[in-house]
Protein backbone atom coordinates (compact mmCIF):
# COMPACT_ATOMS: atom_id res chain seq x y z
CA UNK A 1 0.00 0.00 0.00
CA UNK A 2 1.54 3.21 -0.83
CA UNK A 3 1.01 6.49 1.38
CA UNK A 4 -1.21 8.45 -0.89
CA UNK A 5 -3.70 5.33 0.05
CA UNK A 6 -2.84 5.33 3.52
CA UNK A 7 -3.53 9.19 3.86
CA UNK A 8 -6.31 8.66 2.11
CA UNK A 9 -8.01 5.61 4.10
CA UNK A 10 -6.77 7.71 7.45
CA UNK A 11 -8.52 10.85 6.43
CA UNK A 12 -11.55 8.82 7.77
CA UNK A 13 -10.44 9.06 11.26
CA UNK A 14 -11.38 12.23 13.76
CA UNK A 15 -7.79 14.18 15.18
CA UNK A 16 -9.09 12.62 18.54
CA UNK A 17 -9.47 9.21 17.32
CA UNK A 18 -5.93 9.12 15.20
CA UNK A 19 -4.22 10.05 18.73
CA UNK A 20 -5.80 7.74 20.64
CA UNK A 21 -4.96 4.99 17.77
CA UNK A 22 -0.68 5.92 17.60
CA UNK A 23 -1.09 5.69 21.37
CA UNK A 24 -2.52 2.28 21.01
CA UNK A 25 -0.45 1.03 18.61
CA UNK A 26 2.82 2.00 20.20
CA UNK A 27 1.70 0.70 23.52
CA UNK A 28 1.18 -2.29 21.14
CA UNK A 29 4.67 -1.84 19.54
CA UNK A 30 3.49 -1.53 16.70
CA UNK A 31 4.59 2.13 15.94
CA UNK A 32 7.80 3.99 16.91
CA UNK A 33 7.82 6.65 19.20
CA UNK A 34 7.84 9.95 17.31
CA UNK A 35 6.79 7.98 14.08
CA UNK A 36 4.17 9.00 12.30
CA UNK A 37 0.97 6.90 12.30
CA UNK A 38 0.86 6.12 8.78
CA UNK A 39 3.94 3.92 9.09
CA UNK A 40 2.37 1.64 11.27
CA UNK A 41 0.24 0.73 7.90
CA UNK A 42 2.92 0.58 5.51
CA UNK A 43 4.37 -3.14 4.62
CA UNK A 44 7.45 -3.92 2.47
CA UNK A 45 6.54 -4.59 -0.84
CA UNK A 46 9.49 -7.83 -0.94
CA UNK A 47 7.64 -9.30 1.61
CA UNK A 48 3.95 -8.32 1.09
CA UNK A 49 0.99 -10.55 0.46
CA UNK A 50 -1.61 -8.54 -1.75
CA UNK A 51 -3.94 -10.84 -1.32
CA UNK A 52 -4.03 -10.50 2.39
CA UNK A 53 -3.21 -6.72 2.27
CA UNK A 54 -7.08 -6.24 0.26
CA UNK A 55 -8.81 -8.19 2.39
CA UNK A 56 -7.58 -5.83 5.48
CA UNK A 57 -8.29 -2.98 3.29
CA UNK A 58 -12.08 -4.71 2.33
CA UNK A 59 -12.48 -5.28 5.80
CA UNK A 60 -11.80 -1.58 7.16
CA UNK A 61 -13.78 0.36 3.84
CA UNK A 62 -16.80 -2.01 4.71
CA UNK A 63 -16.57 -1.40 8.17
CA UNK A 64 -15.85 2.78 8.18
CA UNK A 65 -18.66 2.71 6.11
CA UNK A 66 -21.21 1.35 8.97
CA UNK A 67 -19.12 3.36 11.85
CA UNK A 68 -20.95 6.37 13.03
CA UNK A 69 -18.89 6.90 16.74
CA UNK A 70 -15.38 7.41 17.60
CA UNK A 71 -15.16 4.38 19.01
CA UNK A 72 -16.19 2.22 16.21
CA UNK A 73 -13.62 3.89 14.27
CA UNK A 74 -10.99 3.48 16.53
CA UNK A 75 -11.48 -0.16 17.22
CA UNK A 76 -11.56 -0.19 12.74
CA UNK A 77 -7.90 1.30 12.30
CA UNK A 78 -6.59 -0.77 14.93
CA UNK A 79 -8.07 -3.75 13.51
CA UNK A 80 -6.77 -2.62 10.05
CA UNK A 81 -3.31 -1.99 11.28
CA UNK A 82 -3.19 -5.42 13.14
CA UNK A 83 -4.30 -7.38 10.09
CA UNK A 84 -1.77 -5.54 7.53
CA UNK A 85 0.88 -6.76 10.07
CA UNK A 86 -0.02 -10.12 8.93
CA UNK A 87 0.36 -9.40 5.96
CA UNK A 88 4.03 -8.81 5.64
CA UNK A 89 6.88 -6.78 7.60
CA UNK A 90 6.56 -3.37 8.40
CA UNK A 91 9.14 -0.97 5.82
Amino acid sequence: MNNKSILTHLSRLTPEVRSLVETELREAGLLAQGAPLEEAFLISSATRDEACEDDCQKEFDETMETCTTDACKFGAALKYARCLKKCGTYD
